[in-house]
């Protein structure tokens, strides 16, 4: 068993949303800051040094690293390091997850395991944090999704109301193009197996979002997919340049934050769907 676990004080078709301003849910202002990269020893974010001059300290360590090599557990928790209130409250609700699998901090007498898998990112002033979470053994399901959204210079947490409204979509949007996309998908099922059956997609609702280096924002959509002679699947999917898709990458593999995002955050040890993207490639 390899256990790591840091305490401190307190990111078929990959989609997207049209790309507007910098979202200022939480205040005024659409200064762009600059990453000042140097000095980065430690397994965090770099800080970030805005063009108004002043600086802003905030930045992602992992509070929890489990890595269970006997039951295959895997459990990463993040928290957001700044000043204020918000980010205590923000960091609570990071807690609330480890709460939900400190069973698996043991091994487990029914021999279910788990994945918590973290993929930060940073865009500009955002930072984003998606969390996905499965136990085992399971079928049928992508998992559930964390998802949160820290504004740097407003020092507060964006929500995901607030990046909609500032995007002037609504999930009435959301829905429309599932439902073209869903035209696409069960048509091409239906062709290329056609002793399937019928091939059905269902719109489950919004579960969260993430910003992009543009400033836009990808949301996260769960969708439920079968065919008249197979099992349904939950999956999650995104939407984004006003499409709805499977986000994953040129392999196939699903990628909730593409690998080139999550590579240009050093945390140590390396999180797991980075350390899995490695071996991939050593693979070939």
């Amino acid at each position: 068993m390899k256990i790591h676990t840091i305490k401190s004080m307190l990111c078929s078709v990959l989609v997207a949303a049209v790309a507007l301003p910098l979202l200022s849910a939480c205040g005024s202002g659409n200064t762009v800051p600059s990453i000042n990269t140097s000095g980065n020893e430690d397994d965090s974010i770099p800080a970030v040094s805005t063009a108004a001059g002043t600086e802003s300290e905030a930045y992602v360590t992992m509070d929890v690293h489990f890595y269970d090599d006997t039951s295959g557990s895997v459990i990463e928790i993040p928290h957001i390091i700044d000043d204020g209130d918000a980010i205590l409250d923000l960091n609570a609700r990071l807690d609330q997850i480890t709460q939900r699998y400190e069973r698996f901090f043991e091994p487990s007498e029914n021999g279910e395991w788990c994945e918590v898998l973290c993929y930060p990112c940073e865009t500009g002033r955002y930072i984003s944090l998606v969390i996905s979470e499965n136990t085992y053994p399971i079928y049928g399901t992508d998992g559930t999704l964390t998802t949160v959204v820290y504004d740097k210079e407003q020092r507060c947490e964006v929500t995901l109301e607030e990046a909609m409204s500032m995007e002037g979509i609504s999930e009435d949007d959301i829905q429309v193009a599932f439902g073209l996309w869903a035209q696409s998908w069960t048509k091409c099922e239906e062709e290329t197996t056609p002793d399937g059956g019928s091939a059905t997609a269902r719109y489950n609702g919004l579960i969260g979002f993430r910003m992009l280096a543009d400033n836009s924002a990808e949301y996260y959509v769960s969708v439920t997919t079968g065919r008249e002679m197979a099992d349904e699947w939950m999956g999650i999917y995104s939407f984004r340049d006003g499409a709805v898709g499977k986000p994953t990458d040129e392999t196939g593999t699903q990628f909730l934050i593409t690998a080139d995002e999550l590579t240009a955050i050093s945390l140590e040890p390396p999180l797991w769907v980075t350390r899995s993207a490695e071996d991939n490639s050593a693979k070939g």
